[in-house]
């Protein structure tokens, strides 16, 4: 582990700075602040004061610590990549709802971007919930037949079954036309 860690001296200013940086977080706790407030007051702009340099030393602390367990257990690890692989299938689930380019045209102000962006989430979350309803349905019809711990490990975010472009193809010429076989 030695070419992986470096020692962080804590600084007077991130000494002085812990007083501050409880008031921070009993502020958000309590709801006196909200996120965005204390982001904007206490955020990389701050740098330098000490409720900054505080809470960058509990950061670094917090990711050694989500560094250890990662190295040291196995299933923590699994557990991380299971969820970082669910984040991109949704992803993928994103791409395929939303093929092509958003033109400059339709995307230039915050409020079109917002617009965008939340009907792909909310189409993304209908797929979600159509494919969690389907997946219900076939739990359901056998019952016992799927363990709960198996089914934690499966995201609804399966979208081949869905037809995304509306294009739908009649192989009319393969299958003889469906008209001339109902005239007497």
């Amino acid at each position: 582990l030695e070419p992986m860690v470096v020692r962080v001296k804590v600084s007077r200013l991130a000494k002085e700075g812990w007083d501050g940086l409880l008031h921070v977080i009993m502020s958000l706790k309590t709801g006196h602040s909200s996120a965005a407030t204390i982001i904007d007051r206490h955020g990389s702009a701050a740098r330098g004061t000490a409720t900054y340099e505080a809470g960058t030393l509990v950061g670094k602390v917090l990711r050694s610590l989500f560094l250890l367990d990662y190295l040291v257990k196995p299933d923590f690890r699994r557990e991380v990549h299971r969820n970082l692989s669910q984040g991109e299938s949704v992803h993928q689930l994103q791409r395929a709802i939303l093929a092509g380019r958003i033109e400059a045209k339709h995307g230039r102000k915050h409020s079109e971007i917002a617009a965008v962006s939340g009907a792909l989430t909310l189409l993304t979350n209908i797929v979600m919930a159509w494919n969690t309803a389907a997946m219900q349905e076939v739990v359901d019809a056998r019952p016992g037949r799927y363990p709960p711990e198996h089914l934690a490990h499966i995201a609804p975010v399966a979208f081949r079954h869905i037809n995304m472009h509306g294009k739908l193809h009649f192989p009319i010429r393969e299958r003889g036309h469906p008209c001339k076989a109902a005239t007497p």
